[in-house]
């Protein structure tokens, strides 16, 4: 993170309303939210532009947290 802007967030969450609760929060605590609905957005999210910290269901459609993981760990390696 540059020195002086705002830290960033992804969320990647299915449950529309847990991510707005989950947003509502941290935006009110100066964060940066983005956010994505199941983990092959949160996965295209990360590589275009890595956050500084991820907030991620486990249990979601199309790609789930396990397979975001295993896809976050082979960009690293």
């Amino acid at each position: 993170m540059l020195e002086g802007t705002k830290p960033v967030i992804l969320i990647v969450e299915d449950d529309p309303d847990l991510r707005t609760i989950l947003r509502m929060q941290l935006t009110c605590q100066d964060f940066v939210v983005r956010e994505a609905t199941n983990g092959l957005e949160g996965f295209e999210s990360m590589k275009a532009s890595p956050p500084d910290c991820v907030i991620l269901d486990l249990m979601m459609p199309v790609l789930d947290g396990f397979g975001f993981l295993k896809r976050v760990r082979s960009l690293m390696t």
